[in-house]
Parts: C-alpha cells; structure tokens; sequence
C-alpha cells in the first residue's frame, strides 16, 4: 500500500497532546510497518524528528494559509496513494476517484461541543466544521477512548462500526530522560516538595480550581513547604487564568513553567509527590498515563475519558469542587501507605499503554479500508 500521511502538526510551534500523538504514531508506524510505503506531507521540514529511511518526506507549501485544503490536498490527488491518515480530526478537500482513495483520521476529542465558552467564537466554529466533515467523509475513525466514541455516536450520529477505539503510548524514552537533580527543577522549586500539573493553560483544563484546592491546603498551615508547579503553554483565553493565580494569597509557591522541553518535564515527572488532572473533558488524558508511568500517585476527574484511561488506579474527584480536590490531595499527602498503593497500582496500569501497541492497531486501521 501507498500510505500518505499528514505530518505537519508536528511542525507547530509549543506542545500539545495532538502534536506528541503525531509525532509518536508517525515514528512508531515507521518503525514497525515493513510492508507498506509511507509519503509525510509537511510545510517544514521534520527529517530531525523522523529519522527513518523508509519514508519520503515532502515539505512544500511555506505558510500557505489553509495549507492542508489546498496545497496538501492537491498533492495527494497527484501522488494517487491508497489511504491518507490524518492524525487530526481534519478532513482536506478532496475528490476521491470512487472506490479508490480511502482516509483514515483520528478524532482525539469534542470539548468544543461541551465547553463552548472555553474557546474563541472563531476557533469554535472552525473545529465544528472540521469535525463535521472528518466523521462524515472519512472511511474510518479513530478515537483514543470508548468516552470519546460514545461521543461522537451519539452527537453526530457516527456508525459505531466506523470507529475504532486505539488509546495513545507512552513514550519510555521520557523515563530515560529523568533527573530528579535536574538543576532547572531545583530551580523552580528550590528543594520544596511539590505538586505537578501537565497540560496547557485553558479554561477547560480546571486550573483555577486547581488553585483554590491548592489554596486550601496551604490554610491548613501543615504543608508550607509545599509548591504548585503548573507544566504547560499558554492555550485558549489564557489570560483570565494568569490573572486569578496571580490573586492566590500563595501565589509565590504556584510556579508557571510554560512550554517544557522532553528532559525537563521528565525531570519534573520524577521529583513530584503526587500529580494532579482536573479537567473538565479530556479525549484521552496523556500527562495520566505518563505520571503514571514515573510511579507518581495521581488525582484525575471524575469524567470523560479520565476514570476510563484511570481504571482504578488513581484517586477521582469532582472536577467543579475545589474542596474534594483539597481533601483528596490533603489524604494523599497524609497517607504514605495510599501513596505507595496509587504507586504501584499507576506503574502497573500504565503499562497498558505503549506506542508500539497503538502504532499496530492503527495500522490494522488503515489496513482495513482497502
């Protein structure tokens, strides 16, 4: 087969779930497929990040405005593949020849529809019609958890025999990358004990709530010592949340690192107590598995994908109470003998999860439309 592949989301600048899922299923389908023939269309060129010699890599385009419509869509109709994967849920325009061209795109979550208020009208509308179109017109669908296929049966009335669920890996090169001595996380937290969260900064991801917890627990007066690392760029209506942290009576112990590169976020992986998701929706929920994977105890929501992708292994709270998230916090920095049980109970769950597994599932994926 001649697979086309969409790779220039991982050309974007900052980080984000849906740049590390495309960046690790393209490295690992590579790495694994040794039947089929792979092009990566890109505005930049990603031969740094793709080290792989079984894969063509066309960059062209520049920064063409609506690049994956247009530029992309009219070299895949000159290259004449079998399938397009398209690693986000975009769907590019497109007259397939019947019968022949077939495209595969992963969904990887519908906030948009629950959580209106937490984007701009401008990006909101874009994703709806993204969305839309990809669910419509792709021949199959990939999604990373049940939560978000019940999703989309149930909102745009997708088949459920068109999807097909692949949860996302964890990466074991980020466990090599660790250091607890890391001079740059003793930097942020000088030698304090700390509380992480991953992800970017937006309204969806709960962060205020976070802080409020986080506010509580330090009333208390018997966790002065402890700090709140924020780990993330800066996302949609970023600006209100920087403002109200900035208003905590603890806001010198609340520490916004930003965009972290690979080694660093190891680092702060593997000098945390304890990990916190309060999200409000997650399609999937990376920076669980990946807390997981270091061995730390982790509180998540109680919703969406997040109880799915915990299954048990991590202490749930209600993503709209401050308090809880105090009170399971406050219990876990208490309990030593929960902290080791969330441990041990994190590792072996997040062993589930590995990109060899989700690159060969995928592939089964794309395999199956011709």
């Amino acid at each position: 087969m001649k697979i086309a592949v969409y790779a220039d989301e991982i050309t974007r600048q900052g980080e984000s779930g849906v740049k590390t899922y495309s960046l690790e299923i393209i490295k690992h389908l590579l790495q694994n497929d040794e039947k089929n023939e792979y092009t990566l269309y890109c505005r930049k060129d990603i031969s740094d990040k793709i080290a792989s010699q079984k894969a063509k890599i066309v960059v062209t385009g520049g920064e063409k405005r609506f690049w994956a419509f247009t530029v992309f869509a009219k070299l895949v109709k000159a290259e004449r593949p079998d399938v397009v994967f398209m690693p986000v849920q975009t769907f590019p325009f497109l007259i397939r020849p019947k019968g022949k061209l077939k495209i595969v795109i992963t969904v990887h979550d519908v906030a948009f529809l629950f959580f209106p208020q937490h984007f701009t009208f401008i990006r909101r509308q874009i994703l709806q019609f993204h969305t839309k179109r990809a669910v419509k017109f792709a021949d199959r669908v990939i999604v990373p958890s049940e939560a978000t296929k019940n999703d989309l049966v149930r909102v745009y009335g997708v088949s459920p025999e068109k999807i097909r669920v692949v949860y996302h890996g964890v990466s074991g090169e980020l466990l090599k990358m660790a250091d607890k001595n890391d001079p740059r996380v003793i930097g942020l937290s000088g030698k304090s004990p700390y509380i992480l969260y991953v992800g970017s900064v937006q309204p969806r991801k709960n962060i205020i709530r976070l802080v409020r917890a986080f506010d509580m627990l330090k009333a208390t007066g018997k966790f002065n010592e402890y700090k709140l690392i924020i780990c993330g760029g800066k996302g949609w209506l970023y600006e209100k949340i920087y403002q109200q942290m900035g208003c905590s009576p603890y806001s010198e112990d609340i520490i916004l690192v930003g965009d972290a590169s690979n080694n660093l976020l190891a680092s702060l992986y593997a000098g945390a107590t304890l990990f916190v998701m309060p999200s409000l929706y997650e399609g999937f929920g990376l920076p669980v598995v990946e807390a997981m994977s270091f061995g730390l105890p982790v509180i998540c929501a109680d919703n969406s994908s997040l109880a799915e992708i915990a299954d048990g292994a991590a202490l749930l709270v209600d993503a709209y109470s401050p308090e809880d998230i105090f009170r399971k916090v406050e219990r876990i920095l208490e309990d030593g003998n929960l902290r080791f049980e969330l441990s041990r109970k994190g590792l072996a769950r997040a062993k589930d999860f590995n990109w060899e597994k989700t690159a060969e599932e995928t592939l089964e994926v794309i395999e199956s439309v011709r």
